[in-house]
Protein backbone atom coordinates (compact mmCIF):
# COMPACT_ATOMS: atom_id res chain seq x y z
CA UNK A 1 0.00 0.00 0.00
CA UNK A 2 1.58 3.26 -0.79
CA UNK A 3 0.62 7.05 -1.14
CA UNK A 4 2.15 9.38 -3.49
CA UNK A 5 1.06 12.34 -1.25
CA UNK A 6 1.98 10.68 1.84
CA UNK A 7 5.44 9.52 0.26
CA UNK A 8 6.33 13.01 -1.12
CA UNK A 9 5.63 14.75 2.48
CA UNK A 10 8.01 12.19 4.33
CA UNK A 11 10.53 13.18 1.55
CA UNK A 12 11.80 16.11 3.52
CA UNK A 13 12.96 17.00 7.30
CA UNK A 14 9.98 19.95 7.50
CA UNK A 15 7.24 16.95 6.12
CA UNK A 16 8.18 14.53 8.82
CA UNK A 17 8.02 17.25 11.31
CA UNK A 18 5.13 18.89 10.28
CA UNK A 19 3.49 15.13 10.18
CA UNK A 20 4.19 14.27 13.64
CA UNK A 21 3.20 17.73 15.12
CA UNK A 22 -0.07 17.24 13.11
CA UNK A 23 -0.37 13.43 14.42
CA UNK A 24 0.07 14.90 17.77
CA UNK A 25 -2.82 17.60 17.42
CA UNK A 26 -5.13 14.53 15.81
CA UNK A 27 -4.58 12.06 19.14
CA UNK A 28 -5.01 14.91 21.70
CA UNK A 29 -8.15 16.76 19.99
CA UNK A 30 -9.98 13.20 18.93
CA UNK A 31 -8.95 12.10 22.77
CA UNK A 32 -10.73 14.95 24.28
CA UNK A 33 -13.68 14.78 21.73
CA UNK A 34 -13.99 10.83 22.74
CA UNK A 35 -14.20 11.95 26.46
CA UNK A 36 -16.50 14.97 26.05
CA UNK A 37 -19.04 12.45 23.94
CA UNK A 38 -18.51 9.76 26.50
CA UNK A 39 -19.61 12.04 29.47
CA UNK A 40 -22.22 13.63 27.31
CA UNK A 41 -20.51 17.15 28.18
CA UNK A 42 -21.15 19.98 25.61
CA UNK A 43 -18.36 22.43 24.45
CA UNK A 44 -20.33 24.64 25.96
CA UNK A 45 -20.15 23.18 29.21
CA UNK A 46 -16.71 22.38 28.97
CA UNK A 47 -15.92 25.85 27.69
CA UNK A 48 -17.83 27.25 30.77
CA UNK A 49 -15.59 25.18 33.17
CA UNK A 50 -12.82 26.63 31.95
CA UNK A 51 -13.16 30.08 31.65
CA UNK A 52 -13.24 30.09 27.85
CA UNK A 53 -15.80 30.49 24.99
CA UNK A 54 -17.48 27.97 23.08
CA UNK A 55 -15.98 28.88 19.79
CA UNK A 56 -12.39 29.04 21.17
CA UNK A 57 -12.84 25.35 22.05
CA UNK A 58 -14.87 24.17 18.82
CA UNK A 59 -11.71 26.07 17.53
CA UNK A 60 -9.03 24.30 19.66
CA UNK A 61 -10.98 20.82 18.74
CA UNK A 62 -10.38 21.81 14.91
CA UNK A 63 -6.98 22.68 15.03
CA UNK A 64 -7.87 26.29 13.90
CA UNK A 65 -5.81 27.04 17.02
CA UNK A 66 -3.15 26.01 18.94
CA UNK A 67 -3.93 24.27 21.72
CA UNK A 68 -0.78 25.22 24.84
CA UNK A 69 -0.24 22.10 26.98
CA UNK A 70 -1.49 24.58 29.74
CA UNK A 71 -4.75 24.70 27.86
CA UNK A 72 -4.67 20.75 27.46
CA UNK A 73 -4.17 20.10 31.25
CA UNK A 74 -6.77 22.69 32.10
CA UNK A 75 -9.04 20.90 29.59
CA UNK A 76 -8.22 17.35 30.74
CA UNK A 77 -8.84 18.17 34.34
CA UNK A 78 -12.50 19.51 33.57
CA UNK A 79 -12.97 16.68 32.20
CA UNK A 80 -12.14 14.25 35.19
CA UNK A 81 -9.16 13.15 33.67
CA UNK A 82 -5.06 13.26 33.51
CA UNK A 83 -3.22 13.10 29.95
CA UNK A 84 -0.58 10.34 30.69
CA UNK A 85 2.53 11.28 28.10
CA UNK A 86 5.12 9.10 26.33
CA UNK A 87 7.43 8.94 23.80
CA UNK A 88 8.49 6.00 21.51
CA UNK A 89 10.93 6.18 18.51
CA UNK A 90 9.76 7.28 14.98
CA UNK A 91 9.33 4.72 12.93
CA UNK A 92 6.72 5.41 10.34
CA UNK A 93 8.61 6.01 6.96
CA UNK A 94 6.14 4.46 4.67
CA UNK A 95 2.32 5.02 4.20
CA UNK A 96 1.56 1.42 5.46
CA UNK A 97 3.85 1.96 9.07
CA UNK A 98 1.69 5.36 9.26
CA UNK A 99 -2.01 3.29 8.43
CA UNK A 100 -0.16 0.84 11.05
CA UNK A 101 0.82 3.29 14.02
CA UNK A 102 -2.65 5.54 13.63
CA UNK A 103 -4.17 2.26 14.57
CA UNK A 104 -2.29 1.48 17.76
CA UNK A 105 -5.25 1.28 20.40
CA UNK A 106 -4.16 3.87 23.09
CA UNK A 107 -4.55 1.32 25.91
CA UNK A 108 -1.87 -1.04 24.56
CA UNK A 109 1.10 -0.71 26.44
CA UNK A 110 3.58 2.75 25.76
CA UNK A 111 7.37 1.79 24.62
CA UNK A 112 9.36 4.29 26.43
CA UNK A 113 13.18 4.88 26.02
CA UNK A 114 14.92 7.76 27.91
CA UNK A 115 17.70 8.02 24.85
CA UNK A 116 16.73 10.10 21.74
CA UNK A 117 16.08 7.99 18.47
CA UNK A 118 16.18 8.67 14.64
CA UNK A 119 14.41 6.85 11.96
CA UNK A 120 17.91 5.54 11.20
CA UNK A 121 19.01 4.27 14.71
CA UNK A 122 19.12 0.64 15.45
CA UNK A 123 16.62 -0.46 18.15
CA UNK A 124 17.27 0.16 21.76
CA UNK A 125 16.32 -1.45 25.32
CA UNK A 126 13.03 -1.08 25.66
CA UNK A 127 11.42 0.36 28.93
CA UNK A 128 7.89 -1.09 28.80
CA UNK A 129 4.99 1.11 30.78
CA UNK A 130 1.32 0.56 30.93
CA UNK A 131 -0.46 3.86 30.02
CA UNK A 132 -2.12 5.61 33.06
Amino acid sequence: MSDPMFDDLMTTEEGRRAYYSEGLIFKVTELICKILNEKRITRKQLADQIGVTKGHISQLLSGEHNMTLETAAHIFYALGCQLSVGAVPIKVETYADAVMCCCQRADEPTLIDETPVTPKDTQPEWVYSQAA
